[in-house]
């Protein structure tokens, strides 16, 4: 888990990003209750994401993949833990927002056939494919922090994206 606390006003919020394949509720609610703990941030001002790395530990109940249950019920603390050390490490800094679109990196699995249908991925009906179901989001949006000598001090990055394929790219690649 990555962390960022950001406070405005009296007010904070943070953002953790965890190199997992999805949130699971319960995990991150348990994450917010002991954060709040530790930091005094509200459960309601701490955004808990995923970078949907296939190659990271199952979090959720009912998948064919075996969850660990040691590590699964350490996970909130550790997340808990990456928002304290960030609390504790806050300083003077101005946020700066960016955007851009980026083309040729995205693109849409799901394709529309010939009779109205679609399908997921291009095998199956090849053939019939008349081409891709929809839109893809080109819109890469940043947010950093500044520090009052000018260098960057974090750096957060949201764009749609599905960078991973199984045993391959690292959880590092889009954290």
């Amino acid at each position: 888990a990555n962390a960022v606390v950001i406070e405005a006003d009296g007010q904070r919020l943070a953002i953790v990003s965890c190199d997992l394949l999805t949130p699971f509720a319960p995990v991150t609610e348990r994450a917010r209750r002991l954060a709040q703990e530790r930091t005094g941030i509200p459960p309601d001002h701490i955004l808990v994401c995923t970078t949907h790395t296939h190659t990271g530990p199952e979090v959720r109940d009912g998948t064919v993949v075996p969850v660990c249950e040691e590590w699964r019920s350490e996970l909130p603390g550790r997340i808990a833990e990456a928002i304290a050390r960030a609390a504790d490490q806050m300083v003077p800094a101005t946020l700066r927002a960016g955007s851009t679109e980026l083309h040729g990196y995205s693109f849409n699995r799901l394709f529309r056939l010939v009779d109205g249908s679609e399908q997921f991925g291009r095998g199956g009906r090849r053939e019939e494919i008349l081409g891709v179901a929809g839109p893809i989001d080109p819109q890469l949006l940043t947010l950093g922090a500044v520090g009052e000598d000018g260098r960057l001090l974090a750096l957060l990055v949201n764009f749609a994206l599905h960078a991973d394929v199984i045993g391959g790219i690292s959880a590092d690649f889009i954290s």
